[in-house]
């Protein structure tokens, strides 16, 4: 993915993308550009400047390529990021851990506050910053300082990339967790996108997301800003699904729904609602534990789409809007008063239930330690839903929108992850061959030992048998004598 996907440049503008395994720079210095975006390149400076500081020498040979308002890009990981904590190894270093220790075999990884000191000299007056997850080279989503994610937020399940040199022993999703709530999320997210210029920044976008996993119609890029939340196709194949997710929000408005929405053609554009989703105001119930509440809650939800929606007899909806998920919904508590957005998914003559189905999967799915409050089993059943009811419905869905390929990149990078009973079993594993060892090392010594008895006897007899023959000789010599 090219930061232009997603970073709206202006028209005209001339665009250098440097790459990380660039061999030389020396093409670029006669011309001048108005983005420059540095892809990891950094991390690599001492290929190109013998210096004391490289790194440094590096920025200031591609800010001189800037036009008098460019506008430089650097992307980089970082040393200290979650991903390295868990135990991925970094491809500057000889052993997993090193970076954490500031230790390179070749080339360097930055903290946040090395990079900042580095940039703070360059004389480029105005910085925003970027928190790229799971990284900078495939984001997943996009953060900045304008908009930080909590510990709770389902934005951060992201999908990890590892690297068959990793050894993974916990989920750096949940370490990132921990940092957030010590407020260390810059300190220690995976990796960073600086912005650097002479002139203001104009790019107001505080959060990006993108659809990583999808088959390429249904993928999008998601921005958000102070007022409104944008979807735009990440590719030309995905602009008949923004027609079809605009088509969805006129549906629901016919049916008395408040949509957040505006209807356009060529993008998804939706205001942005100043009440909480509705999946955040469960979980602030259920960290009370106030279960009785939620329970009502949720009633009340599936009470207003009912009525919306008026199934039949046997529980069939003809407008099945399947994206009705808790985390879809925007929530007035004191009005009392439900808005949606972001409905994507659209299906005919559908049961009811699996729209709670779908609904009450994903609460749990981004929210798992509601189960120590209230189990999942009970509340589906508080629906007279079962747990695998509708189970072959959603796989049927996700087989559509999902790309196998891009599905089983993504899986793979847990292969390279040990699950806790793994990491015991192999330390139980450890101590047996130690033991076996010592056993092993005792019983050669007593073969030593044996075969050393059995030496010295041999040659104690062979001896005994050179001692009798002289014995022997002498005794018929003195015969002959006598």
């Amino acid at each position: 993915m090219k930061f232009t996907d997603w970073y709206e440049v202006e028209k005209d503008a001339k665009v250098l993308i440097v790459e990380k395994n660039t061999e030389t720079i020396e093409q670029y210095k006669n011309n001048k550009y108005d983005y420059i975006y540095l892809n990891g390149i950094l991390e690599n400076a001492n290929k190109f400047f013998e210096t004391t500081n490289p790194y440094f020498d590096l920025l200031v040979f591609f800010k001189g390529l800037l036009t008098e308002k460019g506008t430089l890009f650097i992307a980089v990981n970082n040393a200290k990021g979650v991903q390295y904590i868990a135990g991925k190894k970094s491809e500057h270093c000889k052993k997993i851990y090193d970076s954490l220790e500031n230790q390179f075999d070749k080339g360097k990884l930055f903290t946040k506050k090395e990079l900042e000191k580095i940039i703070s000299t360059l004389g480029l007056e105005n910085k925003k910053m970027y928190y790229p997850l799971p990284n900078y080279e495939i984001p997943n989503v996009i953060f900045t300082d304008n908009y930080l994610p909590d510990n709770s937020n389902s934005k951060l399940n992201y999908n990890v990339i590892y690297n068959e040199e990793s050894l993974v022993i916990q989920s750096e999703i949940n370490l990132l967790k921990i940092m957030i709530s010590e407020e260390k999320f810059t300190e220690f997210t995976n990796s960073y996108i600086v912005e650097l210029s002479n002139r203001q920044i104009n790019n107001n976008f505080k959060y990006y997301s993108f659809n990583n996993m999808r088959k390429d119609k249904y993928s999008l890029i998601l921005k958000m800003n102070d007022e409104y939340v944008i979807k735009t196709p990440q590719t030309k194949e995905a602009l008949e699904h923004i027609k079809n997710i605009n088509n969805i929000a006129n549906k629901l408005r016919e049916k008395g729904f408040d949509i957040a929405e505006e209807g356009q053609q060529d993008i998804v554009k939706s205001k942005l609602i100043k009440y909480p989703q509705f999946d955040s105001y469960l979980m602030s119930l259920v960290e009370e534990n106030k279960v009785e509440e939620v329970y009502k809650a949720i009633d009340n939800w599936y009470d207003y789409l009912q009525d919306k929606l008026n199934p039949d007899d046997k529980g069939f909806v003809k407008n099945g809007f399947i994206d009705m998920v808790f985390e879809n919904t925007f929530y007035n508590k004191a009005e009392n008063e439900y808005v949606f957005f972001d409905q994507e998914w659209y299906k005919e003559n559908i049961p009811i239930k699996f729209i709670m189905y779908r609904a009450i999967k994903n609460l749990y799915a981004h929210n798992p330690k509601i189960e120590n409050v209230i189990s999942e089993e009970k509340i589906l059943n508080r629906y007279d839903i079962k747990n695998d009811e509708y189970q072959k419905q959603e796989e049927q869905m996700q087989e559509e929108i999902i790309d196998n390929d891009k599905r089983k990149f993504y899986s793979k990078q847990y292969e390279y992850m040990i699950k806790p009973e793994e990491i015991k079993q192999i330390i139980k594993d450890i101590k047996k061959i130690n033991k076996d060892n010592a056993e092993l090392v005792e019983g050669v010594e007593y073969l030593k030992n044996q075969i050393r008895e059995k030496d010295n006897i041999i040659k104690e007899l062979e001896q005994e048998k050179i001692s009798d023959k002289i014995f022997k000789k002498f005794k018929s010599k003195t015969n002959k004598k006598g």
